[in-house]
């Protein structure tokens, strides 16, 4: 990893924790980083993908394919399509910079904050923007407060000197997408609370501040005084304890301990969904959050038959691991692409929906409801 690559230590992603735990920038520098999940890596790949298709100007030879994933594939098209909207919209696509380092300096030119924006480009009418990719399903800040999206605006109106900036979130795992426009007033605000963050960070006994937001990805968790004394000490094994070396009496009191705690927070649980399904709204900062149910293959039979309409052999389709919607549709477009290489996957799979749809072969599954925090809550 070269020193470009590496985070600051105050980096956009950081920021809104830095905000909640003053003390977490000198401690996680103590704390190397390590190597990232799968899901991370997943969202690696697909920013990179992503770049290179757009360092190329959108070349179709270029086009990220993610054959064995199909929630990467759909993904990527969702981003695509995004992008190929402002290359419609009037900008040529040579004028996309995707993978661009931005900077906010203070007075003296130190760097207060700098990442790589996902894609910076400039409208026909003279306003610039900036969008980030997010790959995941953990749901995030909108773009109207998000720290992140607020220090990219901040560093690229410094950059290039504008007084206007509309910063996007893009979340497309989820469906959703969000903008912003910050104005001079409001760019200036944004890099005055950046400057207060760094500056509270860097003094002298910068306090602790654990939360479950603060910690939840904070590299010093583990040698952090505050956060292990924030923690219940009934849920957790006495410091220096080593599972494996507990004897047989200790191993089943503390297992029984534990069972405890969960069925008191499983009959917690239950009370507030039922509380939240009652009233139909937030309830202490929690909502329920409902999820439509999937669709799946009811009838196999009408299903291989569809395919077999689609151009997929039958032998094809018995080869498939699983009969699911996302297989099928899989290897209906790796079958498209054979003659068309711009198939997509996303097109292909709503024409197979369809055509499952038109002759009853698909069932959908019932909604599934858990319990959230309230959005209003989490920024």
């Amino acid at each position: 990893m070269t020193d470009m690559e590496k985070h600051h230590r105050y980096s956009p992603s950081s920021l809104h924790r830095r905000s909640l735990c003053p003390a977490s920038a000198g401690m996680e520098a103590m704390c190397p980083e390590e190597g990232g999940s799968a899901a991370a890596e997943r969202g690696t790949a697909i920013h990179r993908a992503l770049a290179d298709w757009l360092g190329w100007c959108l070349a179709d030879s270029r086009r990220p394919s993610f054959p064995d994933d199909a929630d990467a594939q759909m993904t990527c098209e969702a981003i695509m399509e995004f992008a190929e909207g402002i290359v419609r919209g009037g900008v040529p696509p040579y004028e996309l910079r995707a993978e661009m380092r931005l900077q906010l300096r203070d007075t003296f030119g130190e760097v207060l904050t700098e990442g790589t924006a996902d894609l910076v480009w400039q409208d026909t009418e003279g306003l610039w923007h900036v969008a980030d990719w997010k790959t995941g399903r953990t749901p995030v800040p909108e773009a109207a407060s998000n720290w992140q999206a607020s220090a990219y605006a901040a560093a690229l109106a410094q950059q290039s000197r504008a007084d206007r900036v509309c910063v996007h979130i893009v979340q497309p795992p989820l469906g959703l997408s969000t903008s912003r426009e910050f104005g001079g007033e409001e760019l200036a605000e944004v890099a005055s609370a950046i400057m207060e963050v760094v500056a509270e960070g860097e003094a002298t006994g910068a306090p602790c501040r654990p939360s479950p937001e603060a910690c939840r990805f904070c590299r010093a968790r583990l040698v952090c005084t505050a956060w292990r004394l924030a923690q219940d000490n009934a849920l957790r094994v006495p410091a220096g304890l080593e599972v494996a070396r507990m004897d047989d009496e200790l191993l089943a009191a503390e297992y029984g301990r534990v069972q405890v705690a969960e069925a008191y927070a499983s009959a917690l649980r239950e009370e507030l969904e039922r509380r939240c399904d009652a009233r139909r709204g937030e309830v202490g900062g929690y909502v329920l959050r409902e999820r439509a149910g999937a669709q799946v293959i009811g009838d196999a039979e009408l299903a291989a038959e569809v395919a077999e309409s689609m151009g997929l052999g039958r032998e094809r389709v018995l080869s498939l691991a699983s009969l699911s919607l996302t297989s099928l549709a899989r290897a209906c477009w790796e079958q498209a692409r054979a003659s068309d290489p711009k198939a997509t996957l996303t097109r292909t799979r709503a024409q197979l929906t369809e055509a499952l749809e038109g002759v009853g072969a698909l069932e959908r599954r019932a909604p599934t409801r858990t319990l959230a925090k309230s959005p209003a809550r989490e920024g």
